[in-house]
């Protein structure tokens, strides 16, 4: 069913409006205020890759891409939304009208080019018309996180100078209208619904806009084809501000140019055609449902990607009502942070850990049974093979005599073996299918499967993953062909874990002024690794000998690059080095394939008092596949040995307390001298195999949730922890 309004929001009553002030300038006033919005890019210069790609690119801009996505179905579905529970959708070309119609609509507002549209609203179709529609009419998309704090919004408008801001509830309208008086450069709001609120801004409804937008359509025609004319691959659409984890957020500048040229390298990874290009792709029939945020560059890039092909995205109420969504939706394509896929497999864990292997009444019977019938036929066959061999002597009446004995002890053995099966649980078998597939693809992706490898994960799919497949079936639809996992680490049993029970999950990589650079290929993903660089992108390691095993900085040159941060040149100068590579601060390698590993961060690792240098990230990835371990911080700078502060699942681990006559209240268990040792063992336990000097020898427990102060997207912040339970960390050296 299509959405069939021209207005996405409900409709409501709209009430006459002042002109603004920016829309009452004379051609003149507007001519230099046009200017000055471009001058504030003007410092930046495009990169010669940029310049390249942009000479020899057939779609060079955002509005040209998605005119080029509906050229190929109109009538097809492109965005969705629940309307009274069901998923209804606007077509390619309905979504079209209400692009030009607010882009008419900015323009009416005294929007010009360069100047900034900012969204803070949750994802929807609206969000998507939005970014289209500002980005046609010439001006920047400046998108906040729809969960940003307030100090985050007044500082990202104020740096962006936004002009123009789009606001989708009462609770955001609300947080912004606390700060509008810091925001000086802002002039209109648009909200859903503006009856009793009162605001020093113009305040303007969708519908509004989009009316006043289709009303003069035809006023605005040769200036919205003036605007397109002189859109430039090289020219800013949107501003991406970064999480601020590691400070004050930054905003940062990417061209039509590096967020198309991160598309069409990474559509030409996943279709394994390095021919592939934008006007040729159409994967018609495919769909997303779109959990992660448009603000971010990953879902941006996601949702061009797909919109570039003619498929349709369906953006979800949160996440409560996920699987429902899922049902209805029947997605294809899914693109998600690890957290989501492990938490998916953990799932299935539990529910096998949860169900016995048999039942005992059948564990004690049939063993018992079959261990009498296995004896019988051991023993007989023995006296008849002796009996053969030895012309029916004594050696041979003796073995053949044992039948009925063999019989006995078969059964008790078998007894035994019943009793032992019926104690274990699918979730063993589950865990050793893991295993058995995780040594299966290292020893492929080598080179090399042993015949003892290739028999047991053959095993392991028939007697495991044939029926996580069914079950995974009924969870996630039949269509679902590719996941894709970017913005953390994906741990190696979740990639087998899906990869066994025949769903394509694909781990990319890439960073807020990057867009794409890596992306793993559908089919011939490699365990670990990231994936090669995508075509047009120079991907550049130089070992570091203090890091060792060929590990160095990774670094990029392409036209994905950003232009840079926004109103900080010293940032800006200090992204890239004198070559014009932008240094990403993680570190890595590459296969022999040029897939690349991601081993940490330079400023992630951490030297020991004996000079050692060890990377936290892939031991905390460790010490995070206990389920008893939510969140953890290896920690041991100048110290003598490897430590971790552990944020226990508190939910799991409660009940383990509790299972054990201990308190399952998370302050207590954090003091509990015999939970901290259960959660050592399990530290000790997932570390042994490595170095000595990269086992974790003691650890300190958090007795509380994290905060979002402490987090940054799902991981804990190293300062602020280090800060707030330092403490905690001294009692880990305290001898």
């Amino acid at each position: 069913m299509n959405i069939q309004s021209s207005n996405p929001f409900n409709k409501l009553t709209s009430q006459p409006q002042k002109k603004s002030a920016a829309s009452s300038q004379e051609p003149q006033e507007q001519l230099d205020l046009f200017s000055q919005a471009k001058q504030d890019f003007a410092v930046f210069k495009p990169s010669v890759a940029l310049k390249k790609w942009a000479d020899e690119a057939e779609i060079k801009t955002i509005p040209q891409m998605f005119e080029m996505a509906m050229a190929k179905d109109p009538d097809a579905d492109f965005l969705g939304k629940k309307v009274n529970g069901k998923f209804e959708y606007l077509t390619y070309a309905q979504a079209n009208e209400q692009r030009k119609n607010f882009a008419s609509g900015l323009i009416e507002l005294g929007l010009l080019t360069g100047e900034r549209v900012a969204t803070y609203a949750e994802n929807s179709p609206e969000w998507m018309v939005a970014d289209l529609g500002s980005i046609t009419a010439g001006t920047v998309h400046a998108p906040l996180y729809r969960d940003s704090k307030a100090d985050a919004i007044a500082f990202n408008l104020q740096n962006a100078k936004a002009k123009l801001v789009v606001v989708d509830d009462e609770k955001r309208l609300k947080e912004l209208l606390e700060i509008e008086s810091e925001l000086p450069d802002l002039h209109t709001i648009v909200v859903k619904n503006k009856e009793g609120v009162e605001s020093s801004k113009r305040l303007v409804t969708w519908d509004e806009v989009m009316e006043m937008g289709a009303a003069n359509r035809d006023k605005n025609a040769s200036e919205l084809q003036r605007r397109g004319k002189e859109m430039k691959a090289t020219d800013v659409a949107s501003i991406v501000f970064t999480s601020g984890t590691t400070g004050t957020p930054k905003a940062v500048l990417h061209t039509h140019g590096s967020l198309l040229s991160s598309v069409e390298g990474a559509l030409k990874i996943i279709t394994n055609d390095p021919e592939a290009n934008l006007k040729d792709i159409h994967l018609k029939g495919d769909s997303e449902l779109a959990l992660l945020p448009l603000g971010h560059i990953f879902e941006r890039i996601v949702a061009y990607s797909l919109t570039a092909t003619g498929a349709s995205l369906a953006y979800p109420n949160g996440h409560k009502e996920f699987l429902d969504d899922v049902k209805q939706t029947q997605p294809t394509v899914l693109a998600a942070v690890p957290k989501l896929y492990n938490t998916i497999m953990e799932k299935a864990r539990d529910k096998a850990h949860a169900t016995p292997l048999v039942s005992k009444p059948a564990g004690y019977l049939g063993g018992a049974l079959v261990g009498a019938a296995g004896g019988a036929l051991a023993a007989g066959g023995a006296g008849l093979v002796s009996s053969v061999l030895n012309g029916g002597d004594i050696l041979g009446n003796f073995m053949s005599g044992l039948g009925p004995v063999g019989a006995a002890v078969g059964g008790a053995v078998g007894l035994g073996l019943g009793i032992y099966a019926a104690s274990k649980t699918q979730g063993d078998m589950f865990d050793w299918a893991l295993k058995t597939s995780e040594q299966y693809y290292t020893e492929r992706d080598s080179g090399s499967v042993s015949t003892t490898t290739g028999l047991k994960h053959g095993l392991a799919k028939k007697l495991v993953y044939k029926n996580s497949k069914k079950a995974m079936e009924k969870v996630l639809g039949k269509n679902v062909r590719a996941m894709i996992s970017g913005g953390a680490p994906l741990p190696d049993q979740t990639s087998v874990f899906f990869w066994d029970n025949g769903i394509q999950l694909s781990n990319g990589y890439g960073t807020s002024e990057m867009g794409v650079t890596n992306v793993n290929p559908l089919n011939k993903q490699k365990l670990g690794t990231v994936g090669p660089a995508v075509p047009g992108v120079e991907m550049e390691i130089t070992p570091d000998p203090d890091l060792g095993q060929d590990q160095g900085e990774i670094r990029y040159r392409g036209p994905n690059l950003m232009l840079g941060y926004l109103n900080d040149p010293e940032k800006t100068a200090q992204a890239f080095d004198n070559t014009g590579a932008y240094l990403t601060g993680d570190i890595g390698k590459t296969d022999k394939d040029g897939h690349l590993l991601i081993t940490g961060r330079l400023k992630n690792y951490i030297a020991l008092a004996s000079g050692k240098k060890i990377a936290s990230e892939p031991l905390e990835q460790m010490l995070e596949q206990s389920p008893f371990i939510e969140q953890s911080l290896v920690v041991g700078e100048s110290r003598p040995y490897v430590g971790a502060l552990i944020v226990p699942n508190f939910e799991k681990l409660g009940q383990w307390a509790a299972a054990n006559g201990h308190s399952s209240e998370p302050e207590s268990m954090a003091k509990n001298p015999a939970v901290k040792d259960f959660l050592a063992g399990e530290t000790k336990r997932l570390t042994a195999e490595n170095d000595r000097h990269e086992q974790i020898w003691k650890i300190g427990v958090v007795g509380r949730e994290l905060t979002e102060e402490e987090l940054a997207k799902g991981e804990p912040k190293r300062p602020v922890m280090l800060k707030n339970f330092a403490d905690l960390v001294d009692s880990i050296y305290e001898k």
